[in-house]
């Protein structure tokens, strides 16, 4: 079997829609790596010192990014989480906000070929990492959460949601 390479500096993409607390929510999860065209992974990591919140690394798959987006119908309001952790807005996130909508454009903008998908991430680190705080069963076919039409639309996705988080937060 011959190995697909990119060098985007994003791999193993998956996306999903489910419920949590009976809200709508959607994940986006994938690995981050720095490669020959650019520094992702330490770009992430920036953002994270930045912040002040360590928290927002999941220290058992550091590599990993999981950006779940929650929307409230009732209260009118979209709720951010990076790999489990409340996505506040506040001036010390928004090197976060930046980078998570960076990361979302450019996944929406992928093409196929580079939607690249390692078969050990799909077969076990992906059941820990795709919807936080849920860990599917190890007989669990995860083949269906690898669409690259999925993830890009997920990604839109959170992408407006971080337009309307900043938009408020910036009260424009």
């Amino acid at each position: 079997m011959i190995n697909k390479i990119n060098f985007t500096g994003i791999r193993n993409i998956a996306a999903a829609n489910f419920t949590r607390n009976k809200l709508p929510s959607e994940s986006l999860s994938m690995t981050l790596k720095n490669d020959l065209n650019d520094n992702t992974l330490d770009e992430f990591k920036s953002a994270v010192r930045k912040s002040g919140n360590s928290d927002f690394i999941d220290w058992e798959y550091p590599d990993v990014l999981n950006i779940e987006n929650a929307y409230d119908d009732i209260a009118k309001t979209n709720k951010l989480y990076i790999n489990g952790i409340f996505l506040k807005s506040t001036d010390k996130n928004l090197p976060l906000f930046s980078f998570i909508a960076k990361i979302t454009g450019r996944i929406a903008d992928m093409k196929d070929k580079d939607f690249i998908v390692n078969e050990t991430y799909k077969e076990y680190c992906v059941k820990d990492t795709l919807i936080y705080g849920k860990k599917f069963p190890k007989d669990t076919d995860m083949k269906e959460f690898f669409d690259s039409d999925g993830a890009k639309f997920c990604a839109e996705n959170i992408n407006a949601r971080i337009d309307d988080v900043m938009r408020e937060y910036f009260e424009i």
